[in-house]
């Protein structure tokens, strides 16, 4: 009996004082086993996307709406507006999404501000009616405000910008894409201040005591598919939570392309894998927001 507690104080022990190597080890497994865990997806479609997307032919892309911030190390969250980062974000959205769209020979047509004052009304509106989608067509959110679901939402998409018809004819376009999303780009100091709050996270795991973590999402981006009626066909949303960080893959060669130094390949260089002015960041991010689409509007 004696050799037991003995042999049991000597492993409480050894738990306690595990090496940094055997936390990090832990760490990776824990991940791993959550990865295999199912989630519900978090694009919504309406109920006649296949039936109305085999009718539209050409589609426009509506300016991004990205909102830039600077996230600094600080006792608490600190998110310093960069209003002039946005125009570049918004740019490698738009490179983005016509790099898609030419990778299936589908045809876009990028559309500016002050081009159709109702399509850019149908932007603005996005913003309050992205809100209810997240409101009500969820039963889970991840989302700062708690949901509240509506049955009838949850099972299907319907919301509507209001009628854009004359707008998109002129366009030439039979549905216009809106991405809209946030960008909180981290500094180093802000880096080094959540690497330290989350490896203290780990200890408190294994039983020491426990300690209060603050996680900002990086990079969230969601799109909508709108008809010239205005109804929202297919909606998507994303984050750095979910996505991960970018590889090291270069936007306009095919998937598992490395990176190789040359003449034009250094765009974007100057910005991390947590900015959305990264090429290879926002190409990531567009084609991941697009593929649940690609699926679905077959069906």
């Amino acid at each position: 009996m004696g050799s037991i507690v003995l042999k049991s104080n000597y492993l409480n022990v050894q738990k306690k004082t595990a090496s940094f190597p055997m936390i990090c080890l832990l760490v990776m497994i824990m991940v791993s086993v959550a990865g295999c865990a199912s989630a519900p997806p978090l694009y919504k479609k309406h109920p006649e996307l296949s039936q109305r997307n085999r009718i539209i032919k050409t589609v426009g892309l509506l300016p991004p709406v990205i909102s830039m911030n600077e996230y600094q190390a600080s006792l608490g969250v600190k998110l310093v507006p960069k209003d002039e980062w946005s125009p570049a974000a918004a740019g490698e959205i738009t490179k983005a999404f016509i790099g898609e769209m030419a990778a299936t020979s589908s045809p876009l047509v990028v559309i500016g501000w002050k081009e159709e004052q109702d399509l850019d009304e149908m932007v603005e509106l996005f913003g309050p009616v992205e809100f209810c989608i997240q409101q009500h067509a969820y039963e889970k959110s991840d989302r700062f405000a708690p949901p509240e679901p509506f049955p009838e939402k949850v099972r299907f998409l319907e919301y509507s910008l209001g009628p854009a018809r004359e707008a998109m004819a002129r366009k030439g376009v039979d549905a216009v894409w809106i991405v809209r999303g946030f960008n909180n780009v981290p500094t180093i100091g802000a880096q080094v201040k959540e690497g330290v709050e989350f490896m203290l996270s780990i200890v408190a795991a294994i039983g020491m005591h426990p300690t209060p973590t603050t996680t900002v999402i990086r990079i969230n981006l969601s799109l909508a598919l709108v008809d010239k009626d205005g109804t929202i066909l297919f909606y998507n949303t994303i984050d750095s939570n979910k996505i991960g960080p970018s590889g090291q893959e270069y936007p306009d060669q095919p998937a598992g392309t490395k990176a190789v130094p040359g003449p034009g390949r250094q765009a974007g260089r100057e910005y991390g894998e947590e900015d959305l002015r990264n090429p290879r960041v926002a190409r990531q991010y567009i084609k991941a927001l697009l593929s649940d689409f690609r699926t679905e509007a077959v069906r």
